[in-house]
This record gives structure tokens, sequence and C-alpha cells, in this order.
């Protein structure tokens, strides 16, 4: 429930604005990034920052807070809502390589799922992702069948899935 709150994201976001400028990366970043794309991901967290102090000093100029409103509180408030769909699309799926098992299809209200874009049918946009997000109702149709997990809406699927974590966690004792 703690990556629910988007706390960890946003210490991983800053831990990353401050440490790649400086190409200071991770053991596990250093697993998966070359040498040479660490020096990548130096050169655009450094660009990141002239973006950042870009948009910090036309605000400043233009005394406005547009940006601080409708870009850096909005992220922060809506970060955790973001969460919790992404927990519904991926936690408590099976781990196994079938993109139609291993995420679940959240179908919900059709205004909320236009609103989306369709990712409500997130299996489906997994399994296959060329398909532009208009076309996902006609592919659900017909690859509903075969889907693994299906909730009734995303709180229904947070349901089940704070369900599972407290029976493994009885199941693993205190």
């Amino acid at each position: 429930m703690f990556y629910a709150t988007a706390i960890p994201y946003f210490q991983n976001i800053l831990r990353h604005l401050i440490f790649h400028p400086l190409g200071r990366f991770t053991e596990v970043e250093r697993s998966f990034l070359a040498p040479h794309s660490r020096r990548k991901v130096q050169r655009q967290a450094w660009t990141m920052w002239a973006v950042y102090l870009t948009i910090a000093a036309a605000s400043l100029d233009l005394q406005s807070c547009a940006a601080l409103v409708f870009w850096v509180i909005l992220r922060i408030v809506g970060e955790p809502f973001q969460h919790f769909i992404r927990m519904a699309e991926h936690i408590g799926c099976p781990l196994v390589p079938s993109m139609l098992l291993n995420t679940r299809t959240t179908p919900v209200w059709a205004p909320l799922c236009w609103l989306a874009w369709n990712m409500p049918l997130h299996a489906e946009h997994h399994a296959a992702s060329s398909v532009p997000f208009h076309a996902l109702p006609a592919l659900h149709r017909e690859l509903a069948p075969h889907l693994g997990t299906v909730s009734k809406g995303y709180l229904s699927a947070e349901v089940q899935i704070v369900r599972s974590a407290l029976a493994a966690r009885a199941m693993s004792g205190p």
C-alpha cells in the first residue's frame, strides 16, 4: 500500500535528478546500462535540469504560478491515483510470459474508459500494443474468452489485491 502513496516514486525521481547528472548510478542501473548509455542518461538529466530551470525562470519573470499549479501540484496530487490504477493493472496477476494472463483488464464505466483512452482494457493493450486505443474495445471482444484476470472495476481490483496480500501475510506467519 506504500507504493500507492507515490512516495517511493517521488523519492526515486528526486534521487535520479540529484545523482544522474553527476554520473552516479545504482548497482541495478549499472547492471543494465552500458557505460556509453550512462553518459547519455547523464546528458538527459542535465537537459531535464535545464528545462526545469528555464520553466522556473520564466515563471518568476512572468510572475506566474501556472507551472506550479498546473504541473507540479497536479502531479503530486494525481500520482497516487495513477499508482492506484497501475496496481489494478498489474499487481496480483500470475507471473507468466503471456500478456493475456499477467495483466488485468478492468472494464469500467464507458466515459471513464474513454477518458483513459481505453487503458482499462490493459491486457489487450499489452498483448497487442500496436492496436490503436480506439480499437481496443473491438480487440477486447475478440480476446475476452482468453483473458486471465478481469476485475469488475478499479475498486474491485484493489479489494482483490488487498485480500490476496492479507492472505499471503497470514500464511507466512507473524
